[in-house]
């Protein structure tokens, strides 16, 4: 059980609902008037769950420093949060392929490649996938291993989604 001052935070996108956890295990804040109450379920911005705890090992997420915000990693896991962008959740994948056991040194970089391909996809000729866009899919489906599901499917997922609303004029 985490004791101490956390926070509680929209799961999707970040926004923050409280700062006066006192016990993120069982989700509760401080009020105003000193009395203890439950935090609020959903956030209010967007309808997504709230959370208190990492999701991935339960470490309570610590309030927002000034106007940095909310870390987009947890320090207990590594985990991305939901509101880790893009550009974050790539560069915790290339740090992972970094130190990733059983990978040569050739392997990283065929995969690190074949992830640009994919990252890029979204920019293809009228949204269709490619000769590239496929190889790169094989060569990313056998090389990441314990990656694949953790980290590179998310990051595909995002990538397709992208190609489908452009091929669909979606913006």
């Amino acid at each position: 059980m985490s004791m101490g001052v956390t926070a509680a935070v929209c799961a999707a996108n970040g926004h923050l609902v409280s700062f006066r956890v006192f016990d993120a295990a069982r989700g509760l804040e401080f009020l105003e008037n000193g009395n203890a109450s439950r935090v609020r379920p959903f956030c209010e911005y967007c309808g997504s769950p709230v959370i208190t705890v990492c999701p991935g090992c339960s470490l309570a997420i610590p309030p927002p420093r000034g106007f940095e915000g909310f870390r987009p990693f947890c320090g207990g896991c590594g985990q991305p949060f939901g509101w880790a962008t893009r550009t974050q959740r790539l560069e915790n994948l290339y740090v992972k392929l970094a130190y990733e056991p059983g990978m040569t040194d050739s392997d990283r970089l065929q995969l690190r490649d074949a992830i640009e391909v994919l990252t890029q996809a979204d920019q293809l000729d009228e949204g269709k996938p490619d000769k590239r866009l496929l190889a790169a899919l094989r060569v990313v489906k056998s090389s990441a291993g314990a990656l694949y599901e953790a980290v590179v499917v998310p990051v595909l997922a995002e990538t397709l989604s992208r190609m489908a609303k452009s091929a669909a004029g979606i913006p």
